[in-house]
């Protein structure tokens, strides 16, 4: 029996000396955590009884990551901002080096997210978002950390993608190097799990390769563009779906009247993971331990929020089969997290029955692009930030905006609305320019609107005039505010169905006068919220 302990002892030891990456997975006393993945974006390993783990790496993606197991997380690095699940490794391939990590017991019987996405700082004068995001982002996100602390839960930020903008590197000498350490001298809270997205990536590397040589500045920040990790019975995969592309200028250009580097590229991309990604995804899932819910961050959403609202985002549907193969196995459904979009909407489409894609909204809004009073995204959406609250197999869902606290909807009285379309000057020229917009002058008389960003596809929605209820029915267009409040980014205006609101419902009312009640129950017919507007309501660009 000694003998047989000892040929064991050996082969490890040997199987270890035979590596060129080694460590030790830790608690945060020094006890060693038994069968913990570790993976360099190539290889999943796991450690040994010992705590020991050790692999050979090509080190071509640069860092080593732990998968953090269930009951465990894992401490703040130095700058007290991002989680320390990776490391950057120091040596070539042909050395040996070791890498050890700590992890630190965790109850995670509930526990919190923050999703953020897309806060596009850029220090850009004209949209003012370094004092906006200190005034209006800040405190909302300080308070969401206050409270969670109180109740003793632990709580997690998410911040899939677009943390910079590209466009804005050179321009403004601001780069993704700023924008993250502004987050940290702002006291963003932590631990911040991260992913790349399409604005993250360096304007100026063009040529052979491109999507991994443009992402050198994020690996030099964030590590790993594609991890995952276990949070009480869920299995959270954060991916990379921008291939960049940045097909070069023909001439290359300086930002107007500077002398400073040139943009070299369009800064376009393909959605889509590369080979590498697809098989380290099919690694992870088979080292996952059984009965965990897989829940998938990418940057941009799987499925296509236009209003046609069928197929997916990514180039490739056979992509896209894939993965509901490798997801949806466990539960039956792909449980997705994006950003990009700049809206909010629970999306579901008949194609891929399968996808629940939560597309969350972008801290910036319309990238900072509305009034001072007007943070909305795309969709007319009150900006802020959604929190998920995790328990077993459950989650639910809050939102919190920034300028209006819990506010889950906005309702127009048309009748203000066509006023205000007919005489306003700055909306009459723009509808003399633009002519791809809803036009909402004429042919809305005593209608009702509402714009339920909290709506969910099973939800049913029922106004009431007076007691009686009025019929319902949900409208594709373009939310009357959104196109007299935008002040930069013309660029969404380029398309018709960009700007359209998919979480519209209208009424005719009987009269000008009555109050309007608004109700939304879920699909058991429980009441999730409502609201009554008075009538007359005027329409503003400061609306609530």
């Amino acid at each position: 029996m000694r003998y047989c302990i000892f040929l064991i002892l050996t082969f490890m030891c040997l199987h270890l000396q035979g590596q060129n990456i080694k460590g030790t997975v830790t608690d945060n006393k020094g006890i060693p955590v038994p069968d913990v993945a570790v993976s360099d974006g190539i290889n999943i390993v796991k450690t040994n009884a010992n705590g020991q783990y050790a692999m050979q790496s090509d080190k071509h993606r640069g860092t080593i990551f732990v998968i953090s197991p269930s009951g465990y997380t894992v401490p703040l690095k130095k700058e007290g901002l991002q989680a320390d699940f990776w490391r950057h490794f120091k040596l070539p391939a042909d050395k040996t080096e070791e890498i050890n990590f700590t992890l630190i017991p965790q109850d995670q019987s509930c526990y919190n997210v923050m999703f953020t996405t897309d806060i596009h700082l850029n220090n850009f004068p004209p949209q003012d978002d370094l004092r906006r995001f200190h005034e209006f982002v800040m405190p909302v996100v300080k308070e969401i950390a206050t409270e969670n602390a109180k109740e003793g839960i632990p709580m997690y930020t998410f911040h899939l993608g677009d943390m910079s903008t590209d466009a804005h590197w050179y321009e403004q000498d601001f780069n993704l190097d700023s924008a993250y350490y502004k987050l940290i001298a702002e006291g963003f809270p932590g631990p911040l799990y991260n992913i790349t997205g399409n604005h993250d990536n360096d304007p100026n590397i063009i040529g052979k390769n491109v999507d991994f040589r443009a992402e050198w500045r994020y690996r030099k920040l964030f590590g790993p563009t594609y991890y995952s990790m276990n949070i009480g019975s869920d299995h959270w995969i954060m991916m990379d779906d921008i291939i960049y592309v940045n097909t070069p200028f023909r001439k290359k250009r300086r930002p107007a009247g500077t002398d400073k580097p040139r943009v070299r590229g369009k800064r376009d991309f393909v959605i889509g993971f590369t080979q590498d990604e697809m098989n380290w995804l099919k690694k992870d899932l088979e080292a996952m331990p059984d009965g965990m819910t897989v829940r998938f961050c990418t940057h941009t959403s799987l499925l296509f929020e236009y209003p046609e609202g069928k197929g997916t985002q990514l180039k490739s549907n056979a992509q896209l089969d894939s993965l509901i193969t490798l997801l949806s196995r466990y539960d039956g459904k792909v449980h997705a997290y994006t950003g990009h979009t700049h809206r909010l909407q629970f999306a579901r489409n008949d194609i891929f029955p399968q996808i629940e894609d939560l597309m969350l909204p972008a801290v910036s809004g319309n990238v900072w692009g509305t009034g001072h009073q007007q943070m909305i995204g795309i969709d007319a959406s009150n900006a802020g930030v959604i929190i998920g609250h995790f328990a077993g197999k459950t989650a639910t869902y809050d939102y919190k905006t920034f300028l209006y606290g819990k506010k889950p909807m906005r309702l127009y009285d048309m009748n203000s609305v066509m006023n205000y379309y007919r005489t306003d000057s700055v909306t009459l020229a723009r509808l003399d320019t633009i002519k791809v917009r809803t036009d909402y002058r004429r042919g809305y008389d005593n209608m009702v609107y509402a714009n339920i960003w909290e709506w969910r596809p099973d939800d049913i929605v029922k106004m009431y005039e007076n007691g009686r209820e009025l019929e319902v029915k949900k409208v594709n267009q373009g939310d009357p505010l959104i196109f007299v409040g935008i002040v930069l980014n013309v660029n969404t205006l380029i398309k018709p169905q960009y700007l359209t609101c998919h979480h519209l419902f209208a009424a005719q009312a009987h009269t000008a006068q009555s109050p309007v009640t608004i109700k939304v129950f879920d699909r058991n017919g429980k009441l999730r919220f409502e609201e009554q507007m008075q009538r007359p309501k005027p329409f503003s660009l400061d609306m609530e």
